[in-house]
């Protein structure tokens, strides 16, 4: 899948006629994942890293007004909206915890989304992995504590990627156990 511009005849073809913008976006998504079941794959992961670019103290080289940056939270506070149309998708937004601590620009500051997941927020004794935000260094250090992690390894050797799982092997030893974001940072590129 491609987000290339599509010739007239093509338009004219799949009657795609109406350009992408942000009103229209939820339901082309919603279409997008109607075709990717269609072409039999169980669903697709959107991933989002670095969120906190959005906030004006980054070093992004795209800098947010507060109404940009006030769209962008009512998109995702809209897409938590319409949950129950998004079946066999997960989108998971990655940011420092200043996206979430920062009061004035941050999830905060945007009181119709923080209403919405701030339940999810609050950490307790035990790892929900089902809640809208999770600590992803608790659930680093919870993978390596329960031998999980080498489960992982093993799995992705079975799946043919023991390239990236011989790359990983270091992390195997929970000795070396470090902060998770570093970590996928290091490994993005793979």
């Amino acid at each position: 899948i491609k987000g290339e511009k599509i010739e007239r005849s093509l338009k004219t073809q799949s009657q795609l006629y109406e350009a992408l913008n942000k009103s229209n976006a939820r339901s082309w998504l919603y279409s997008l994942m109607e075709l990717v079941k269609f072409m039999g794959f169980r669903g697709a992961v959107i991933l989002l890293d670095q969120f906190e670019a959005i906030l004006p103290h980054t070093a992004s080289e795209v800098n947010y007004t507060t109404a940009k940056r006030n769209d962008v939270y009512e998109l995702l506070r809209q897409l938590i909206d319409d949950l129950d149309f998004f079946r066999n998708i997960l989108i998971v937004i990655a940011g420092n915890s200043d996206i979430v601590e920062n009061e004035f620009q941050g999830l905060q500051s945007y009181q119709a989304l923080w209403l919405r997941i701030q339940p999810g927020f609050i950490q307790h004794n035990h790892l929900n992995l089902y809640a809208d935000m999770i600590d992803a260094d608790t659930m680093f250090k919870n993978l390596c504590d329960s031998g999980e992690l080498k489960e992982i390894s093993d799995k992705l050797q079975q799946l043919g990627l023991k390239e990236l799982v011989a790359r990983q092997n270091p992390m195997l030893d929970e000795a070396y156990i470090r902060n998770f974001r570093d970590l996928i940072a290091d490994k993005a590129w793979i």
